[in-house]
């Protein structure tokens, strides 16, 4: 029963919708400062991106790539494949 619970408010935290905004995500303040100077707010803006573009912001790195990668995952998402 106490399962269910923290499932249903993981659910909720986490969801599909792409409207998890990015301090919900649980970034390095590095990677949020990056990414909010960029004009992504929120996982739906992330998921629009492929790796390559979002190496193209400036001070995106490889590490915050794949710490934007790991999280997405996370929630059922992924980065846009290149080509597509």
């Amino acid at each position: 029963m106490l399962m269910d619970k923290i499932r249903e408010k993981m659910d909720k935290r986490y969801n599909t919708d792409l409207t998890v905004k990015l301090a919900d995500m649980g970034f390095t303040a590095r990677t949020h400062h990056v990414l909010r100077r960029a004009g992504i707010e929120v996982s739906g803006d992330l998921v629009k991106l492929s790796w390559k573009e979002l190496m193209g912001y400036r001070n995106v790195v490889r590490t915050t790539c794949q710490e934007v990668s790991d999280k997405l995952e996370d929630m059922g998402l992924s980065l846009r494949k290149d080509g597509k």
